[in-house]
Order: structure tokens, then C-alpha cells, then sequence
């Protein structure tokens, strides 16, 4: 039998400071106990909106990767818009199942779409291919269509 026994004795280099984690910075569309509807999602928010339409399992998709990370920098930057993230979708017998807010709005899933702040039809962004895009560069890609969003809403006031 073999024991180590590591003694640390100083860390080196700058640290950060944890950030308090709390619910994510977007709405979840959908029937669960924790989801919001649609309807009372699009009301709440005169900011332009930005939905997720996505396919289960979407713990490793790039795209929704992209998505949380362009959430987050929108939460913490002053008038940024609303987001909300639609992913009934999954592979059953062969083909996927339907997403009755995907549906509803004849939204195509994996999509990312965007609103602006009046109203307007929804525009779909694009992000890249997720075989060709990291991540970051899909984050880049949505936070580019929230701006032109916000930039859209100004000039028609």
C-alpha cells in the first residue's frame, strides 16, 4: 500500500472571486414545473427577444453553449434583451417530435431567433455550422443579432 500526502503551502497566481449563482439568465419555454409559457414570456419584456428553438439532449450542443454564454453577457449589460430557450424537441421511433412553441411560431429547430423590441417577425441568426463554429464564435454571432435587434427598434421609433 502506497499514501501521498500533499502539504499546499501557497497558491500561486491572481484569483477570482466566485460569482453567486442564481436561476439562468433565460426563460425555459415549455409545460414543466419551472417553465414559462410563451405567451407570458413575449409580455413581459419591452427588450428585444431571443429564442432558443433546440432538440433534446442539449447538454452538449455548441450552439446552446453559445447561447447560455451570450444570455449571461446580456444579463449583466444594461438594457440587454430577453431570452427564453424552447427544447421539447427529441429523437423518438425514427424522427423528432414536435415543439408546440416551434410550432406554433413555424420556427425550425436548432435555431436561434431573434425579435425586435416592437413586435416585428422573427428573424432567424446565423450562427454557423456546429461541425465548422466554436462556442464563443456562436456566442459572438448571437450577440451581433441582438445588437442589429436593438439597433432595428431604435430606428423605427
Amino acid at each position: 500500500m502506497l499514501v501521498f500526502t500533499l502539504h499546499l503551502i501557497k497558491i500561486n497566481g491572481a484569483s477570482k472571486p466566485a460569482e453567486p449563482r442564481g436561476p439562468p439568465p433565460y426563460a425555459s419555454l415549455g409545460a414543466g414545473t419551472d417553465d414559462v409559457t410563451y405567451e407570458a414570456w413575449s409580455l413581459q419584456s419591452d427588450k428585444p427577444r431571443v429564442l432558443a428553438v433546440l432538440r433534446q439532449p442539449i447538454t452538449g450542443s455548441k450552439l446552446f453553449q453559445g447561447f447560455r454564454a451570450a444570455a449571461r453577457a446580456s444579463a449583466k449589460a444594461a438594457g440587454g434583451a430577453s431570452f427564453a430557450i424552447s427544447a421539447a424537441s427529441k429523437f423518438e421511433k425514427g424522427k423528432y417530435t414536435n415543439d408546440a412553441v416551434a410550432d406554433a411560431l413555424k420556427l425550425t429547430a436548432p435555431s436561434v431567433y431573434v425579435q425586435p423590441a416592437d413586435g416585428a417577425t422573427w428573424a432567424k441568426c446565423k450562427t454557423g455550422r456546429p461541425t465548422e463554429t466554436s462556442p464563443e464564435q456562436m456566442q459572438q454571432a448571437i450577440t451581433g443579432c441582438v445588437a442589429a435587434a436593438q439597433q432595428t427598434g431604435k430606428a423605427e421609433l
